[in-house]
């Protein structure tokens, strides 16, 4: 017969049942106390590996929440990390912008410019 105390099945009712009620009326007082004492200590065992697998369980929840926390902090480290690159691919995009227009520009604007007033004169040219 099996009980279920302390959030498991326990076999301790079948000690009872099967060692210490025929035995018992045999014992003197000394041997009633001694096998008492093993029975709780063997209890006291028994409670302690049951408080060690519930401390366990709660670690092992620890653990995976730690875990989850990690990989979000991964997830947004990662984010972080791509929006630095992109930030700062524009910024080179508008440094090379910037002198484009500085040093290629200008002289770009102005080689149109020039081509404009060479078709322009010679469409005038050709109107008279």
């Amino acid at each position: 017969m099996l009980l279920n105390v302390c959030n498991g099945p326990s076999q301790m009712l079948d000690w009872v049942e099967e060692v210490f009620q025929p035995c018992a009326p045999n014992w003197d007082r000394n041997s009633l106390i001694e096998d008492s004492t093993l029975f709780v200590g063997y209890y006291a065992k028994i409670q302690e590996l049951s408080i060690v697998d519930r401390e366990l369980e709660a670690k092992a929840k620890e653990v995976a929440k730690l875990q989850a926390e990690r990989q979000k902090k991964k997830l947004q480290r990662d984010e972080l990390e791509r929006i630095v690159r992109l930030k700062q691919a524009e910024a080179d995009m508008l440094q090379l912008k910037t002198l484009f227009s500085i040093f290629i520009g200008p002289e770009v604007i102005w080689k149109k410019v020039m081509i404009f007033q060479h078709f322009g004169d010679k469409v005038r040219k050709h109107q008279s």
